[in-house]
This record gives structure tokens, sequence and C-alpha cells, in this order.
């Protein structure tokens, strides 16, 4: 996932409510909460526009209640996580709301769908504001809107259906000009271009790279070798890095600047993971890696991160502030970072299960699936 700085969350599009915050001062805020019995520790996530990153705060919850504060410029989303556990690994829960300077306070003890949160007077606004959002969706859950619902269901199947008949007997715009470009790249071996409308083919999701390295290798030695060409040539030795092939040996500087070989750890279980500090997603999927690798490091498993970053500063705040005790590398060249190219990187975040041969076992494995399938091998 590429972070791209203008956050939109539950379908509202906040840039409009948020971009006066980023000419003002910093305010002090406030939460105080209270939460079930079962929470043991609370994080708060929101993003900062004097520094342009997303800052992090946890606090341990004492007697069914907790208290956060900081400062902020102006609104902002923001989102709590309730963990089980003081450690903040265990089963979070998640809720988004509108944090503003002042005092919030919210009431989580029924639950996250019973929710209170009360703030000063421009929070309150979007809290009223959301209630009654739902009040007016409320009319498309009637047995009336449904039926209509159904109508146009049915006629966008038959849409659908004439589209894809139109397609296959007339072709589309994308099947036009690959076609044109695949002859382009025929017939023009030391032309550069060819090597841009490669590359335009590579980075589309699912490319059929036998086909397109068949056009490579015919383009002259000149064209291969120069930088783009080099690049293209990595994208396409990166397809054989998927579930059954062997996992690319590499060497990547630690966050002591000592540089650390993954093959000097053969014979493990390794999980290799793409991360970003910047990456949320990446971030939210932290604790759930955190959780398997406490449970499973003394059974012959190891992890290894390797941060897209490109601040230092903010690789290695964000790897104390997640609590990843496992190898860490980076060269700090965001999407440029050699291991991702190596390993055909297009999204964060991605990661690999390495058996002790060196064998990928495993793609992107997530929460449950992480854990289900390290059960499996390592019980």
């Amino acid at each position: 996932m590429k972070f791209t700085k203008i956050i939109t969350l539950g379908g509202l599009g906040l840039f409009g409510l948020l971009q006066g915050a980023i000419a003002q001062t910093a305010r002090p805020f406030t939460i105080d909460g209270k939460v079930p019995s079962t929470t043991k520790t609370i994080k708060l996530m929101y993003y900062d526009f004097d520094t342009d990153e997303m800052v992090e705060d946890s606090t341990a919850v004492r007697n069914g209640a907790f208290a956060l504060k900081g400062n902020i410029t102006g609104a902002s989303y923001a989102g709590l996580y309730f963990f089980g556990d003081s450690a903040g690994t265990k089963g979070a829960d998640e809720f988004w709301f509108y944090l503003n300077p002042g005092r919030n306070t919210i009431d989580a003890t029924q639950g996250k769908k019973a929710m209170l949160v009360a703030g000063d007077a421009p929070a309150q606004k979007y809290i009223d504001f959301k209630k009654d959002i739902e009040e007016k969706k409320s009319v498309l859950k009637t047995p009336e809107y449904e039926a209509e619902v159904k109508k146009i269901e049915e006629l966008r199947d038959q849409l659908v259906a004439l589209e894809e008949g139109l397609k296959e007997q007339y072709g589309t715009n994308e099947s036009i000009y690959e076609d044109a470009e695949y002859e382009f790249i025929q017939n023009n071996p030391d032309n550069t271009l060819s090597l841009q409308f490669l590359k335009g083919y590579l980075d589309k999701e699912r490319p059929d790279y036998a086909k397109w390295k068949a056009l490579y290798e015919a383009l002259s030695a000149e064209i291969r070798n120069t930088p783009k060409g080099l690049e293209i040539a990595k994208l396409i030795e990166s397809e054989a890095v998927k579930e059954g092939g062997i996992a690319p040996d590499f060497t990547q500087e630690d966050v002591d600047g000592k540089p650390f070989q993954f093959s000097s750890i053969k014979g493990k279980y390794v999980l290799i993971d793409f991360w970003a500090s910047w990456c949320v997603p990446c971030r939210k999927e932290n604790p759930n890696v955190v959780k398997a690798y406490h449970k499973y490091k003394d059974k012959n498993f190891e992890i290894v991160g390797i941060s897209l970053d490109t601040q230092r500063e903010s690789w290695i705040k964000a790897i104390a502030d997640d609590k990843l005790e496992w190898i860490n590398v980076s060269d700090l060249k965001g999407w440029k970072n050699e291991v991702s190219m190596d390993y055909g990187i297009k999204a964060v975040p991605s990661n690999f299960l390495v058996d002790p041969e060196g064998k990928i076992i495993g793609v992107n494995l997530r929460g449950e699936d992480l854990e289900k399938k390290l059960a499996e091998i390592l019980e």
C-alpha cells in the first residue's frame, strides 16, 4: 500500500474538513475513556499535519479507564485500538472517530456499536452529522428499496453479459493497445520506447511473464543493458519468487549498520516481511506478527523485516513503537529497495514464509492465516 497523505475513511472525504488545520499551531487535546474490563491496553493513531506522519501513543487501562493527551494542529481522524493484553498484541478491536483539540470523552463499556463519543463543539457537530447520516440511510433498509435494488442487480448482470460478448467479439481498448505495443517491440528491438512498453505491462497485477520475457530477450544487448533494461530484467527474474520457488539470497544492513545475509539463518523457518513505517495496514498487522513471533521464536522460527522506508528515524521509531524484536534491515531506498525489487514487491504489507531448505511455502499470510500455517508446521 502506498501512502498518499490524504486520509479518507468510512466513505467520508475528510480532506475538506481537515485542510484548514495545516496552517494552525498545535493545541493540546485530552481523551478520557471508559472500556470493558477485558481491555488492558489502548493505542491511539492520528495524522499530524505538521510532521506529515501518523502519530502513535498508547497507555495501560486501570480500573476500566484510560487517559491520553497530546498536541494537534486541528481536526483529525483518529483510531483507537483496544487490546486484551498489557503487551498490546492480543486481538485488537478498533474504533475511528473525530479527534479535535480540547477535551474528548469516550464510553465504550457497552461495546463498539454502542460507543459514545463527546468532545468540544466541532467534534460534537461531527458526531451529530454521523448520526444524521445513519438516520437518513435507514430508508435504504426497507423491503421496497431492497426489491428495487434486486431489479437493478438483475439488469446489471444482463448488461455485464452483453459487455463481455462485445469484448470477445471486438476486443477492448486495453487489448488493442497491448497488441499494438507487442508488435512495436517485436519490430523495434533497438528502441528505448520498447522498454517503456515492457515496463508498463510488467507493472500490471498479473502479467504473462513468459510471453513478455521472450520479447525482452529479443531486444538488442545495448537496450537490455541500460538502467531501465536491467530493472526490467529484475522484474522478470522476480516472477520465480512465488510459492514453491526458492527464496533469493540477499544482504542488507540492519539497524546497527551491520550487513545481514539471509542465508546465514538457513535451516530455520523464516517469515520475510516487507513493510514500512508509513504503511497503515502494515502497522495494523504488526500486532499479529508480534504475537506469532513470541509464540514460535523458540521453535526454529525467525522473522526478517525489510522496510521500504527512506527516513532512518521513522524506521527505527516504528520498530521500537511496535516492539519488532526480530531481525530488521533496510537500504532506505523506499520502493527502490534492492531486496523488494528482487522479490517483485508491488505493495506492502507483503510476506514470504520460507522453510529450512529455502523453499517458499506461503505468500502474504496475515492474521489467522499466518497463525494457522505456523501451527501446522511448528506444533
